[in-house]
């Protein structure tokens, strides 16, 4: 299976770390003193480095957008739907994307089985 998962969003925010954002906002105030005013080269280097990782961000947002999604519809008996809310309840997902799981994990086992 080719496709990558919905949440996929979900995990490239993961990888960033949010001090690292809180440290973003904290600094802004502080530029202004006489003494970080002649370091801005060094500034506008690292700002335009941060620019470069965002537009790799949004490229790679871009290209995740582009994937084919097919909605489907699940007829459920009410005990099987019952236990599709309790899994939903425990792991804290929903249950499209508990289902999305629980598809992609089956595809793989059947992969390494073959």
């Amino acid at each position: 299976m080719t496709k990558k998962p919905r949440n996929a969003l979900t995990e490239l925010v993961s990888q960033f770390s949010f001090d690292d954002l809180a440290g973003e906002t904290t600094e802004k105030p502080k530029r202004p003193s006489s003494s970080k005013q002649q370091s801005s080269p060094k500034a506008s280097k690292k700002q335009s480095q941060k620019t470069e990782d965002n537009l790799n961000l949004l490229e790679k947002l871009k290209q995740q957008q582009k994937t084919e999604t097919t909605r489907i519809t699940l007829d459920l008996d009410p005990e099987t739907y019952e236990h599709l809310n309790q899994l939903a309840e425990y792991t804290g997902m929903t249950k499209a994307k508990l289902l999305r799981a629980l598809i992609q994990e089956t595809a793989k086992l059947l992969q390494k089985s073959q």
